[in-house]
């Protein structure tokens, strides 16, 4: 990666953006492959889209500031946090809500619901956890019961 940073900086203020996205654009690319290891092309395009997206949201928001620091530096920590952020959501969507693959020719609706979140599908189980739920949303709504002092005498009398 051989970026001049004056140069860098000099197309920004003369907003020749072209020649700064094709900069921004190899920097991203770096980031990916270096730190993260990405080397599938597809995900390192998408990965480079999201970061130059992110990029020019700040340009026409008028949030880089040239003067007070290096163009470089910003692009790179721009990058490395936008990319952090996507590969975050992505393990997040993974754990949380796992997808399946579904072949139409091979699969019907009911393997489906038998393979849905890595788990088979039992109606027992969702039967039996549907009436949890309602017990325990009867349980939330209703009001305590009252206790009543043995022998009638309040707390004053006994000491």
């Amino acid at each position: 990666m051989d970026i001049d940073k004056i140069k860098l900086k000099q197309n920004f203020i003369n907003k020749n953006y072209d020649e700064v996205f094709k900069d921004a654009r190899e920097i991203a690319q770096y980031i990916i492959v270096r730190n993260y290891n990405i080397e599938d092309a597809d995900s390192r395009e998408d990965l480079c889209q999201d970061c130059l997206v992110s990029l020019w949201d700040k340009v026409i928001k008028n949030k880089i500031n040239v003067d007070k620091g290096d163009l470089f530096s910003f692009i790179w920590r721009n990058s490395n946090f936008k990319i952090l952020e996507v590969l975050r959501k992505k393990n997040r969507r993974k754990r949380i809500a796992p997808m399946i693959e579904l072949n139409p020719e091979n699969d019907s609706a009911d393997d489906w619901k038998q393979k849905a979140c890595g788990m088979e599908y039992n109606p027992e189980e969702i039967f039996f956890y549907n009436e949890l739920v309602k017990e325990y949303e009867a349980l939330q709504n209703s009001k305590p019961k009252k206790r009543r002092r043995k022998n009638g005498n309040s707390k004053k009398e006994s000491k």
